[in-house]
């Protein structure tokens, strides 16, 4: 197995792990993805997300996406892992760890602080691999979000 970056030929194998993920987040109707857009996300004029692969006999098993914040406390960038995900075929084989200690790697070489996400309250096997893991697990503060109609509304412009 091997742990490396994202590369626009794996496209079509990621997004397979993607909508594997978002069947199994029940998200499917949210999911967009394609490969084209993919492709502009990870690879265009301004990259907007990096990302991650296990990758063993050319075929992806686990991706982790990220990208760069600023904490303005510490005064220094950290990364939000915007998403980790191991194939059910793959898991228990200490795929995530290795995922996440390479997004460690890249964490010091970049001078970040610390890396961030969010789990699910009722994912309590998540929360326990995590704090296995060294992560602390908050559960003071909820997630919060606008939407594209809120942000419109928000702006005044409109459609």
């Amino acid at each position: 197995m091997v742990i490396r970056d994202l590369r626009p030929d794996d496209l079509p194998g990621f997004l397979a792990l993607l909508n594997a993920k978002a069947q199994f987040d029940g998200a499917e109707s949210y999911n967009c993805a394609s490969v084209e857009n993919l492709h502009n996300a990870f690879f265009g004029e301004r990259p907007s997300v990096f990302g991650l692969v296990a990758e063993t006999d050319g075929k992806l098993m686990a991706m982790a996406t990220y990208y760069t914040v600023f904490s303005l406390y510490l005064v220094k960038p950290s990364i939000w892992l915007n998403d980790l995900f191991v194939h059910p075929d793959w898991r228990n084989k200490q795929i995530a760890p290795k995922l996440l200690a390479r997004l460690s790697e890249i964490a010091i070489a970049n001078g970040c602080a610390r890396i961030d996400w969010i789990v699910a309250t009722t994912n309590t096997r998540g929360q326990a691999f995590y704090r296995r893991l060294g992560a602390e697990v908050f559960d003071t503060v909820k997630l919060a979000r606008f939407n594209e109609a809120a942000i419109r509304g928000l702006s005044g412009v409109s459609t």
